[in-house]
């Protein structure tokens, strides 16, 4: 049975034109070359993200004492208002105490709504320059999120395709498109069926829910056979050709 899944991977990739070497590449250099890039990208980012929160932290620290001190002005103009109001209010004149309490509540309004606008303003502003930090920093965030999620899923078929060590290109290609299949096929589950999907395996959610649940029951112990057996179940229907070959070249460059 497992000649049989190994020839029948062989014919995959010869069809998806996925390298078929036996024993060009060694397993164990394979997850170290892959673990050492995930570990580099991973420090990158990790120092990219912080200097992206050092200079918000730049800007924290311009504009929070700036809210602060247009609170601050209002608390006071709030104590000047009560000290001048509270006379008044406490008069046994209603002449006077009444009037008093309109104007009162119309003065303590404005001081609100004047205090809110310099506020409203100086967020306005600070968000503005969090918005340009932002367009610096995000492009270069994306690409390093994108290289980790692809050294990730790489580090994880190297691991299990090591088993398979004399035809390790092969099981490490069907060991990514399985975990491809398995990761997308759970998103389909999980959102609102589309009804998109043109496999009579996969045409209805409860059938989307049913294969998805042998996917991770697969990965917790997972089989190269398997893997070649779900992936020849579930063909392009939810991850696409161009998008598996592209995952796989970059994959590849890991550690080739």
């Amino acid at each position: 049975m497992r000649k049989n899944y190994l020839a029948l991977a062989i014919v995959v990739a010869v069809a998806m034109n996925i390298p078929v070497a036996t024993a060009s590449t060694s397993p164990s250099q394979a997850v170290t070359s892959i673990q050492k890039v995930l570990t580099t990208k991973s420090a990158e980012l990790k120092a990219w993200l912080a200097k992206e929160l050092a200079e918000e932290g730049v800007l924290g620290a311009k504009y929070v004492p700036l809210i602060n001190a247009a609170n601050q002005k209002l608390d006071a103009t709030l104590k000047d208002l009560a000290n001048t109001y509270n006379p008044l209010l406490g008069s046994a004149d209603t002449t006077i105490s009444y009037p008093a309490q309109s104007n009162y509540a119309k003065a303590q309004a404005v001081a609100h709504e004047e205090n809110q606008k310099v506020v409203d303003d100086i967020k306005a502003t600070w968000n503005v320059d969090l918005k340009a930090i932002d367009e610096v920093y995000e492009p270069a965030e994306k690409v390093m999120l994108d290289q980790i999620a692809v050294a990730k899923n790489a580090l994880l078929a190297a691991k299990r395709a090591a088993k398979e060590a004399s035809s390790f290109d092969v099981a490490f290609a069907a060991a990514l498109n399985f975990e491809m299949n398995r990761v997308a096929l759970s998103k389909v589950a999980k959102s609102e069926w589309s009804g998109k999907i043109k496999l009579a395996a996969l045409n209805s959610l409860a059938k989307v829910e049913a294969v998805s649940k042998k996917a991770d029951a697969l990965a917790s112990s997972y089989s190269y056979g398997g893997a070649v057996k779900f992936n020849s179940l579930v063909g392009t229907a939810v991850v696409s050709d161009s998008a598996f070959k592209s995952q796989l070249a970059k994959a590849k460059k890991l550690f080739s």
